[in-house]
This record gives C-alpha cells, sequence and structure tokens, in this order.
C-alpha cells in the first residue's frame, strides 16, 4: 500500500468514526447547537351550534371540520408542539350534539385538529362537564385513540397515574398541568375527575412534577373574567402561584378576548432564578363569536431552549387569525384565517373584509406592548 493508499484509508476510517459520533451526539465540541422545541399554542377551541351545522355534508350526514383549518395547517404543522384548548365535549351520538351552552361536538373536529398537526389538547375548563360523566370520559378515550396528548381532566381510576403528563420532544423533558376556575356549577361526579384550580390540588401536583426532574414546568389555567382585556387579581394570584412552585410558562385562557403576555427573570421559592413567561389569554381560536374582540385570537409561537444557563424562552411572536364566516352556496361556513396573509383578499366581501382589518388593529394594540418587551435580548 503506498502512502497515498494509506491515508485513504485512515482518513475513511475517521470519517466513519465521526459520524457516528455525531449521529450520537457526542461532539458538542463541533458546535452541536442547544436543544429546542418549538411551540404553536392556540386558545379556545370551541363548537357552537352553527359551526355544526356547517360542518355536516346534508347528502351524507357525515361532518367534515377540514376546511376550517385549511389555511393555517402551515403555522400549526411545523411546530414541534402544537397546542390548544378543547372548549367542548365528544358525546358521541347526534342527539348530544349542541352548542352554547352545553357543548357536544362531532368527532370529526378533533380529527380535523389532528390532521393539521396539533399534539396536546388540554381537556380542563368551565365546559368540562357539560355532557356530564359520559362526556369527560368518552372525550379522554376519542382524544386518546386520535394520538393525542391530552389533560386536565381524567377518569377516576386513571388520575393518580396520569396526573402528571410528561412530554419528551428532542431531548427535552416537559410537564403540562392543566387546570379550571370551574365548571360552571355542575358537579364533577365521583367516577372523573376534573383538574378544578384549588391550592392543596395544585401544590400536590408542582410536587409530583418536581419529583420528576423535568427541564421545565408549563401550566395551562382556564381562568380570568369574560370579555377583559387585562388580567385581574384573580388571575395573577395564581400565576404568582405556579411562578413561585417552579413553573416557568404559563399559558391563559378563557376570556376569549386577547390579554397581553409577558417575559420576566424571577426566582422561585427555592431560590432558583429563572426566564418566566406567561400570555394571561389566548383569545378565541374557533368559534361563532362574531362580535368585535371575540372573533379571532393568535397562534402563539416561541421556542425552549436547553442552553447551559437554564431554559431559555426565545422567539415569542404571534399569529393572528380571524375567523372568516361567509356564505357559500346558500350555506354559512367557517375559516380560520391567518389576518396578515389575506389583507388583499379580493374574494372576501367589503364588510368581512373590514371586520377583519379591524380585529388586526385591535390585536396589534393589545398585544403590541407585549411583542416589543419580549424581544430577544442581543447576544
Amino acid at each position: 500500500m503506498n502512502g497515498e493508499s494509506v491515508k485513504r484509508f485512515f482518513f475513511s476510517r475517521y470519517a466513519v468514526f465521526v459520524f457516528a459520533l455525531a449521529g450520537c451526539g457526542a461532539l458538542p465540541f463541533f458546535g452541536s447547537p442547544d436543544p429546542e422545541v418549538t411551540f404553536a399554542v392556540v386558545g379556545d377551541i370551541m363548537g357552537h351550534e352553527a359551526q355544526i351545522r356547517s360542518a355536516m355534508d346534508p347528502a351524507t350526514g357525515k361532518y367534515d371540520y377540514s376546511p376550517v383549518f385549511s389555511y393555517v395547517k402551515e403555522q400549526i404543522s411545523k411546530a414541534d408542539l402544537a397546542v390548544g384548548n378543547l372548549e367542548l365535549t365528544l358525546p358521541g351520538k347526534p342527539e348530544l350534539y349542541s352548542g352554547y351552552p352545553q357543548f357536544g361536538s362531532p368527532d370529526a373536529l378533533p380529527a380535523a385538529l389532528k390532521e393539521i398537526g396539533f399534539d396536546l389538547l388540554v381537556t380542563a375548563n368551565n365546559h368540562s362537564m357539560d355532557k356530564s360523566e359520559l362526556g369527560v370520559v368518552r372525550t379522554i378515550d376519542v382524544l386518546k385513540s386520535m394520538g393525542f396528548l391530552q389533560t386536565g381532566t381524567f377518569t377516576k381510576a386513571e388520575y393518580e397515574s396520569m396526573r402528571i403528563l410528561e412530554v419528551e420532544r428532542n431531548g427535552i423533558r416537559m410537564i403540562f398541568l392543566n387546570y379550571t376556575y370551574d365548571t360552571n356549577g355542575i358537579a364533577v361526579t365521583p367516577g372523573v375527575v376534573v383538574n378544578v384550580i384549588e391550592k392543596d390540588r395544585i401544590l400536590k401536583d408542582f410536587e409530583l412534577a418536581r419529583a420528576r426532574k423535568p427541564d421545565i414546568i408549563i401550566v395551562c389555567y382556564h381562568f380570568g373574567k369574560e370579555y377583559e382585556f387585562v388580567p385581574n387579581a384573580y388571575q395573577k394570584e395564581w400565576v404568582d402561584l405556579a411562578f413561585q412552585e417552579g413553573a416557568q410558562i404559563v399559558l391563559g385562557g378563557h376570556p376569549h378576548t386577547l390579554q397581553p403576555f409577558e417575559r420576566r427573570v424571577s426566582a422561585d421559592r427555592f431560590g432558583k432564578s429563572a426566564e418566566r413567561f406567561v400570555i394571561w389569554s389566548l383569545g378565541n381560536f374557533v368559534s361563532n363569536m362574531q362580535r368585535r374582540y371575540v372573533d379571532g385570537g393568535i397562534i402563539l409561537n416561541f421556542k425552549i431552549v436547553k442552553a447551559k444557563e437554564g431554559m431559555l424562552i426565545r422567539g415569542i411572536d404571534y399569529t393572528p387569525v380571524w375567523v372568516h364566516t361567509p356564505i357559500e352556496k346558500g350555506r354559512l361556513k367557517f375559516y380560520v384565517l391567518p389576518v396578515r396573509e389575506h389583507l388583499a383578499d379580493s374574494s372576501m366581501d367589503k364588510i368581512s373584509l373590514a371586520r377583519m382589518k379591524q380585529f388586526l388593529e385591535d390585536t396589534d394594540k393589545i398585544l403590541g406592548d407585549s411583542e416589543k418587551a419580549v424581544k430577544d435580548p442581543e447576544k
């Protein structure tokens, strides 16, 4: 073997060795990026009577919600983890389908959400008990059968083993907790558990969560006063508790309107200082609420980064989404539209276009200061 052949031989063996190490993540000295998880988070996913009627094909009697979400598939599917609040139940029988005040929707609704890339649906909200214990149990079963991660409501038998939802993406271990302020006065029956906001329950959950030593704890709260644009004292109390107990992210919903978001650095009660982020209300993702301020919401985007200095929250941004409700072939239709992509939509009637532009103006007014305040620090 001549000198050149020897060089090629050893270089090929070295290359195989290097690529093998790179494949198992064993080469940090080559500048491997910090692990990260990207998020797309939305607010209330609702199912009013008009939405149910719109989704049904009169010729077949079957339901299809796919067109509703077709315009936001790209924004949702590209995230590592897409999260939403399912503010309805899945009772399984057409005679139980209904809108406000007791929501029950066809299974085709979550099927359409799965199709566009949603991963996790939280189910503790004021409508969790709308179809009694049957609705709670069947909603859990259907979501799990479709491959969703789910938390906030539980069967009594599975509560202790399932009350802490642990999710891993890209080598980052996350725990999700979900609570609601109430169930509209409907009693929670013995066979199920709905995570109602109660101090003892929350403290126990955090104790269990911390024992698992996750990289980050994320809390989804269903709370606040409907139709308000700023958080109230109740919201602040429970967010402060979550941060004191070690949560780094709180995602809020229920008011149906948008409320601001903020990133801060603070210490928990154990003395650990960390970045923390809260959005007080994500607004409505889809509904038949067509009044100003409640006819849309946002897709909240951010990422968590596992850096040497701890878990960082970066890239906070949002896409305003508005629910367009045109009449097509004599029937009311629903489309969740990314607003900025449709400002020059020539197919939209002037009244709808004006309403959508008003929603964008309102959104930027409510969230504009938040967006400026959470810009990533310069390196």
